[in-house]
């Protein structure tokens, strides 16, 4: 078997040719000849790809990971069935390894590849941990298949020496039934924000999509000079994010890849998000294989060889490990489906003599776990503060003191473990307490050096408003551990850019202009995980330290005591639902009180101001996935009567929480009178009107309905408010509501007060009675009323995530309005008011798309639109796909609303022009 190319941009590549037996050729199908035979042509020839992601390093089995000897085994048995067998990789093979493998620079990982015959792999973001050049270099000599990238570019030529952009495998060479797939090779344009910038300076990592359609029809276009294939399979080292078909074909980087995916791709096997998937989307299959060696994906094709043409292709997910008993215990056994290769076996065996013998040695002690942050169902929250993520800051602080460090910050992707204080059931030298040298790596595998540079304290603050990811960002907030004597407080239901509230360094708040010494590995220093302030920072000195070995000096200091975890909070959430002014009354909410694993929980809060308390509460210590909310509490108090000016906001909590930050609090004045909407002007014909309310009966650009109601300062909601099946409008200031029951100006005829003035409001029929009510919203919390009156919510429920874009509508036709939440172009849509799953996930429009909901057709389904400046893209059916109907309406810069402005049982347009 080759794979072979004269292009430019791929490589001649030879393995020795497969022994094929009789009995192999007949289960084949095919007919043995005898010697000095012609052969002839063949009906059909079947190819079987096997295909992993992410492998990681994972040399030894472990659980769900089968160890690089069973999925060596694996390969055998399928090579053993039919001959035209093929291991391919969607890359992420090497780095962010287990300490066996990253002791060893991952050089028994790439040695096991080769012993196990992997044919080519996509470059991955972790193939360029150590730089391009290391790629380039130590790890494609070390390779015996070429890493394939189409999509990456540079200054020189070729970008990527040693890189191709493609690899062809022969099936049945030299015969009359010779077939070729290709495999082209692309890697997330994310990359740059991935890795330390400097190891890929120069590099551009483009359109995947472009990238795989190009190669894909230089493949086909019967051009043997540029390299031919039969079957085109892409290899890509990005994927969907979970596993449902929208997350594949989302408005993302990997969507654009399936969606715009050209007739000469017959497969994509993707990588990157370790989710196990495959769809088959109109004949063009779309797989992942999980991670860490657990799967091995099997694409099937069976192929012309006269034509070309695939006849036929199966894809099926091949589980290498058994978890379906347990033992007498009730603990799960996980047992190989598939023999060890011993070839392979003997590598692993031999790294892990080398890593023991490495690994062994005792660095220091530890008194308990310190720990990442945790999902609900255990998984680990980049978003949540841990005491890992402030201890490992802590050590590079100390370790870079002698260069002046005043502040450290450390990003949660780099920490690949937790430090537990429970030993190695067995060992001698590794008891309960014990820090060894294999703990210690496993936490930080990536051999970064720590940098300092000088930020100024706006640029500091710009750091910590950068922990909430840019729009589309695979995790949306990425927490940065903190070192000692650095803590803020932060508003997490603020505006972005407006969400820090201050911070202070030993107890002084952070001066903007003043210049502080920062420390943070090169990762960051460079700007990586969209930490993009960092790379601004002057002065910048490569302490030459790695980070690895900073923890290792750490805990070997001489006399040193036990490190224990620090349970203190250093960045605290909260929200006022009002300005602080002396002698009236605001509610406080609070969060991030807790860590998420298992260290002790904060169980009473305490807010005080100017030195007097406001009052305690105690913590709910449930996990809020995603982000840092873990602990939240909520309390009322009436601001004291302090003097106008700063006064300290001080909260504290019962485990050694305790941040203060001065606030501004206001004398009292006198309050006015609420005014309630005023009569307008009779405005003139809608052609006349400049400003107000322009209400649309059809879809046309014609209103039907002028008129001016309230202030233009007012926030606007829209609701049938007493069931006769027109919409009207409602005007919020604050918490008081002032409703109209008609499209027109005039007095309200009702004025209520509801909720808070600074919470979200809704408006949905939620009991279905035909009359739209409030719902606030507070995070992730709703609290819904079925009456226009005061008083507590009827329900209270808790859907998606407290960063979500909220849609309220009928999805369904049951004359209920519910709740969908909008991540991206992604809506995760509910039938009922409650918590739990969504009944329907579905894509459509873009991410920075301005999302409306209405009965757009009349049929009783509330749908939705979008709209792109005074675009307006609607659709009929929650589905994704093309719009139903596309209408230019009003003006970039209006308000837009909906509504059912005459009662005919269908949704149209209206907007409010402000002067």
């Amino acid at each position: 078997m080759t794979h072979a190319s004269t292009r430019p941009h791929g490589r001649s590549f030879v393995r020795p040719a497969a022994t094929i037996s009789v009995a192999s050729l007949a289960a084949l199908g095919l007919t043995v000849l005898p010697a000095g035979a012609v052969s002839t042509q063949a009906l059909s020839v079947t190819v079987d790809v096997l295909a992993f992601n992410d492998f990681h390093g994972r040399l030894e089995a472990n659980q769900e990971s089968a160890g690089a000897a069973v999925m060596a085994g694996a390969a055998d048995e399928f090579r053993a069935a039919n001959a035209d067998t093929v291991l391919v990789s969607a890359g992420d093979n090497i780095g962010a390894s287990t300490f066996t493998s990253f002791v060893q620079d991952d050089e028994p990982t790439l040695a096991a590849l080769n012993e196990m015959g992997l044919f080519a792999s996509a470059v991955g973001n972790h193939e360029f941990d150590q730089g391009a050049d290391d790629l380039t270099g130590r790890v494609s000599a070390s390779a015996d298949f070429p890493y394939l990238a189409a999509n990456v570019t540079g200054e020189a030529d070729p970008a990527l020496p040693n890189v191709d952009e493609y690899a062809i495998y022969t099936a049945q060479e030299g015969t009359a039934n010779e077939v070729t797939i290709g495999f082209v090779g692309v890697v997330t344009p994310e990359v740059p924000s991935l890795v330390t910038p400097a190891g890929i300076e120069g590099l551009e990592f483009g359109n995947m999509s472009e990238a795989a359609n190009r190669v894909a029809e230089q493949l086909s276009d019967d051009d043997d000079a540029n390299g031919e294939a039969d079957v085109v399979v892409i290899l890509a080292h990005d994927g969907a994010a979970s596993p449902e078909l929208a997350a594949a074909t989302g408005d993302t980087a990997f969507g654009e890849l399936v969606n715009q995916a050209s007739d000469n791709i017959d497969a994509i096997v993707s990588g990157h998000t370790h989710v196990l998937y495959d769809h088959d989307i109109d004949g063009l299959k779309v797989t992942q294989a999980s991670q860490y060696g657990e799967y091995l994906t099997n694409l099937q094709f069976t192929v012309d060889p006269v034509s070309g043409d695939v006849i036929a292709s199966t894809v099926e997910q091949v589980d290498l490990v058994d978890s379906s008993t347990e033992d007498e215990e009730g603990e799960t056994l996980y047992v190989a489906n598939y023999p060890a290769d011993p070839e392979v076996e003997t590598i692993v065996t031999d790294a892990v003599a080398v890593a023991e013998e490495r690994g062994a040695e005792v660095l220091g002690e530890i008194t308990a776990d310190f720990n990442r942050a945790r999902q609900t169902n255990g998984s680990e929250n980049r978003g949540g503060e841990s005491t890992l993520g402030n201890f490992v800051a802590d050590v590079h602080l100390w370790a870079t003191q002698e260069l002046g460090a005043q502040i450290a910050f450390m990003n949660p992707g780099g920490l690949r473990a937790d430090l537990t204080y429970a030993g190695e059931e067995g060992s001698d030298t590794n008891i309960d307490g014990v820090v060894t040298f294999a703990e210690a790596a496993a936490i930080q595998p990536f051999a970064n050096t720590l940098v300092t540079k000088d930020l100024t304290g706006a640029q500091i603050m710009q750091v910590l408003e950068e922990q909430w990811q840019p729009a589309g960002a695979s995790r949306p907030f990425l927490k940065l551990g903190v070192s000692e004597g650095f803590e803020y407080l932060y508003d997490p239901t603020a505006p972005a850019g407006e969400r820090i509230i201050g911070a202070t360094l030993d107890g002084e708040p952070l001066d903007p202009a003043a210049t502080y010494k920062v420390v943070m590995n090169s990762f960051l220093a460079s700007g990586g995980d969209n930490f993009t302030t960092f790379a601004e920072g002057t002065n910048a000195a490569d302490s030459g330290r790695v980070d690895l070995q900073a923890m290792v000096d750490y805990l070997g200091q001489e006399d040193a005591e036990p490190s224990s975890p620090d349970l203190a909070q250093r960045a605290v959430g909260i929200t006022a639902d009002g300005e602080l002014v002396a002698g009236t009354e605001v509610t406080f909410d609070l969060s991030s009180l807790d860590f998420s694993t298992n260290e002790t929980d904060a169980t009473e809060v305490t807010l005080s101001l100017g030195g007097e308390e406001l009052g305690s509460d105690e913590v709910d210590p449930a996990i809020v996935d995603t982000t840092d909310e873990v602990g939240r509490a909520s309390i009322t108090a009436t601001i004291p009567g302090l003097s106008a000016g700063l006064h300290d906001l001080t909260v504290t909590t019962d485990v050694g929480t305790e941040i203060t930050y001065p606030v501004e609090v206001t004398e009292a004045t006198e309050p006015e009178e609420p005014e309630e909407p005023g009569e307008p002007e009779e405005p003139g014909e809608p052609s006349d009107a400049k400003f107000g309310f322009f209400l649309n009966d059809a879809w046309d650009t014609t209103a039907n309905h002028v008129f001016m109601y309230g202030r233009f300062a007012d926030e606007v909601l829209i609701g049938d408010w007493d069931g006769d099946g027109t919409d009207s409008i409602t005007v919020r200031r604050g918490n008081v509501f002032y409703v109209s029951n008609e499209p027109r100006g005039g007095e309200a005829e009702h004025v209520f007060v509801y909720g808070r003035p600074g919470d979200t409001v809704l408006v949905g029929d939620w009991d279905g009675d035909g009359i739209d009510t409030l719902a606030v919203r507070r995070g992730a919390e709703y609290h819904v009323k079925n009456n226009l009156a005061g008083g507590p919510a009827d329900q209270v429920v808790v859907y998606g995530r407290s960063g979500d874009q909220v849609v309220v509508g009928d999805w369904d036709g049951d004359e209920l309005d519910t709740f969908a939440v909008r991540r991206g172009a992604q809506y995760f849509v509910k039938n009922t008011i409650a918590a739990g799953e969504a009944d329907q996930v579905v894509v459509y429009g873009r991410a920075g798309d301005i999302t409306l909901a209405g009965d757009w057709d009349g049929d009783g389904d509330d749908t939705f639109a979008v709209r792109r400046g005074a675009t307006y893209y609607v659709k009929n059916t929650i589905a994704a796909g093309q719009a139903d109907i596309v209408l230019v309406y009003g003006r970039a810069g209006d308000e837009v609303y909906v509504g059912d402005w005459n009662g005919d049982g269908e949704d149209t347009l209206g907007v409010r022009r402000a002067p």
